[in-house]
């Protein structure tokens, strides 16, 4: 009795004369789910297998996205369309990111314009997160009716084929769907380690709910080499992190969730920026010990002063000059 081999070898011989008439998104998309089958295998235990995991569904969601966004950029309505969103969103951000600079430092931002670069600069992440979800709520609708107009018009006569110009688009469109909580869990969690500043241990992440006038709060709890460590003692001593994403929006301020977020560990980097690097510490003006001054007009002068006791770690004053250099005005009433 003899074993046939030729079916096994004609099926991978099919498979792989398939793969060549893929595209690129659908590659990524074939590679992701063999990953998630072998992290369902190992019970989600290996690090690498979900780090590359997460590598290729992403990697498959993006080169999605950036063929409809070709497709739109080569059609002049299109290029219109993703011109008018990146100056409104432009122009947003940089006026949110000069509220940030003058919500820490007291005066108005345009005296430090580097500064103000700096912190959109570090704030770019949060909104290219926003704008991902944003996103995948259109790419979720998309494929959504696509499917439904697959099904509905199958009994007229048209196929999946005229719909796509991609093989396999049932296979694929099923894919993309089930793949799509994958990608919001990896965003996430990106998200959230974004706004810690890379730390999510002993961390409240508060972001805006709607209902009962409260934020919504996602507690991260110790790490499991740290929970055998701590004890009732330590414990009770510990200070919770808290990080609030958005304002509450109110009858009175409805656009009060557009507010300058509280990322502290943003704050930290630009007030060290703008004592190290921007302000000076020499000048005409009287200085006293470490303090670095910034000039606000002939007369006044921003004073930056290390403090550990402050969040950002520095304390910004305002106070006169007091330059011998400079005559002192004297205000006469008649």
């Amino acid at each position: 009795m003899t074993t046939d081999t030729t079916a096994p070898l004609g099926r991978w011989a099919r498979l792989k004369s398939r793969w060549p008439l893929l595209n690129n998104a659908q590659k990524f998309y074939t590679v992701s789910c063999l990953l998630a089958l072998l992290n369902f295998v190992s019970a989600f235990q290996v690090e690498f297998l979900l780090t590359l995991l997460g590598f290729c569904v992403v990697t498959a969601l993006i080169i999605d996205i950036w063929n409809v966004f070709e497709h739109l950029w080569h059609k002049l309505a299109g290029k219109t369309f993703l011109i008018a969103i990146y100056l409104g969103l432009a122009n947003y951000c940089y006026a949110l990111s000069q509220s940030q600079i003058n919500s820490l430092i007291g005066i108005r931002a345009d005296l430090v314009p580097h500064s103000v670069h700096l912190n959109l600069f570090l704030m770019a992440p949060l909104w290219s997160f926003g704008l991902a979800f944003v996103v995948l709520v259109f790419y979720t609708s998309y494929h959504t009716i696509k499917g439904f107009l697959m099904l509905l018009l199958r009994p007229i006569g048209v196929r999946s084929h005229h719909l796509s110009d991609e093989v396999h688009p049932v296979l694929f469109l099923m894919i993309r769907i089930f793949m799509l909580p994958v990608v919001i869990v990896y965003l996430g969690i990106a998200m959230s380690g974004y706004i810690v500043g890379g730390d999510l241990t002993d961390t409240d992440v508060n972001l805006i709910d709607g209902q009962h006038g409260a934020p919504l709060r996602i507690e991260t709890k110790l790490a499991p080499n740290e929970q055998s460590a701590a004890t009732p003692d330590n414990t009770a001593h510990a200070e919770r992190k808290s990080v609030t994403l958005f304002g509450q929006p109110t009858s009175q301020d409805p656009l009060s969730y557009l507010a300058t977020p509280n990322l502290p560990w943003i704050d930290h980097i630009v007030a060290g920026f703008l004592y190290h690097v921007e302000s000076m510490g020499r000048s005409n003006c009287q200085q006293q010990g470490d303090e670095h001054v910034v000039y606000i007009n002939d007369y006044e002068i921003l004073v930056i002063t290390p403090n550990n006791s402050e969040k950002s770690g520095y304390q910004f004053t305002i106070r006169a000059c007091n330059s011998k250099f400079v005559p002192k005005v004297q205000v006469i009433n008649p």
